[in-house]
């Protein structure tokens, strides 16, 4: 299936206080998302079906980075700490995920996903293997251009 996009046409780009993140955040190892729902059932007396009702709440997500200048603890780890210490507001983070389609009759979309909580999960590091920074989100809004 050739029509099929890889990970290779996609780019995500970190957005601090609007500044883009490059060194180690153009090395994206993978990026996941998923919306943030519930589906609840509500019964009513004198009705055989129940009504379904979908509840979004957002969105959550992770992106594996690979280190190259130590940018994922003196861009974002430390100014979100250093936030929490000072009692001062938390940095203005967005995620850009841009997927470009084999198909040229297809535009390539942009999902920005805005206001992100971003967690520093952690990094890890082996002898022969690069040093990788793992990512976790949330947010309630996701924009698609």
């Amino acid at each position: 299936m050739a029509d099929r996009i890889r990970g290779q046409e996609t780019t995500l780009q970190v957005v601090v206080n609007n500044q883009a993140q490059v060194g180690s955040f153009s090395k994206c190892e993978s990026f996941k998302w998923n919306p943030r729902q519930d589906l609840n059932d509500s019964d009513f007396i004198g009705e055989a079906e129940s009504e379904p009702d979908l509840q979004h709440h957002g969105y959550d997500g992770s992106f594996v980075i690979h280190e190259r200048d130590n940018g994922a603890v003196d861009n974002v780890l430390l100014p979100i700490v250093n936030a929490h210490t000072a009692g001062t507001p938390l940095p203005k983070i967005n995620l850009v995920f841009i997927k470009r389609f084999r198909d040229p009759s297809l535009p390539p979309k942009t999902l920005v996903f805005q206001q992100v909580t971003l967690k520093m999960d952690g990094q890890e590091a082996s002898r022969k293997d690069y040093v990788k920074s793992t990512f976790s989100f949330k947010c309630r809004k996701m924009q698609v251009i």
